[in-house]
């Protein structure tokens, strides 16, 4: 969204910042109830662990996404993507390698990931490959007004945090038979 033309773009598509004011924008104030966004929870750290055959999640220590929903008394409702990181392959990049390091600088002070990918013939043109997203049963969080300090109880968010994630477990327990891609290692919540 910093750069013009981009934002531009993106904003003409219905898309907007992540960030926590325009989640509660979107999600409140005056548009009422039936208003949904999607965030990529994982974000850029998570892109760089996306390799094929995997199904690596960072979400342990992100609970922004809680805070909001239960500010506003959005659901919050769990949903994987199977083959995602199949159809594009991505060059080595262990915790510990010099790409891994560069990586992780630009993500720590660019605020975005450069993960190098390759896809069909060496090229960025995905492979082919069955791509399926599948959605469980919303976690209802109720709307919960801030305390004096402006925050939420860290209790409340915990236990919120520990439901989306035992949905998620739940979800891939029921369909990963159907819908993983032959050999995937079991999912890995960090």
């Amino acid at each position: 969204m910093r750069v013009p033309l981009y934002r531009e773009w993106f904003l003409a598509h219905g898309m907007a910042s992540c960030g926590r004011r325009t989640c509660l924008k979107l999600l409140g104030g005056d548009h009422g109830t039936g208003r949904a966004i999607v965030l990529i929870i994982g974000g850029a750290a998570e892109s760089l662990n996306a390799h094929p055959g995997k199904l690596e999640l960072v979400l342990r220590k992100r609970k922004g996404f809680v805070r909001i929903a239960l500010q506003t008394g959005a659901s919050l409702v769990p949903s994987l993507g199977y083959g995602e990181n199949d159809a594009l392959w991505q060059a080595s990049n262990a915790p510990g390698t010099w790409l891994r390091a560069v990586q992780d600088f630009t993500r720590k002070y660019l605020s975005f990931a450069m993960p190098l990918f390759y896809g069909r013939w060496y090229l960025p043109v995905p492979r082919r490959t069955p791509l399926t997203i599948v959605t469980g049963a919303p976690v209802a969080c109720p709307r919960t007004a801030l305390d004096a300090n402006g925050r939420l109880d860290p209790a409340v968010v915990d236990v919120y945090h520990a439901k989306y994630i035992a949905a998620l477990e739940q979800l891939y327990a029921d369909t990963k038979d159907e819908y993983a891609p032959p050999g995937m290692a079991p999912m890995k919540i960090m």
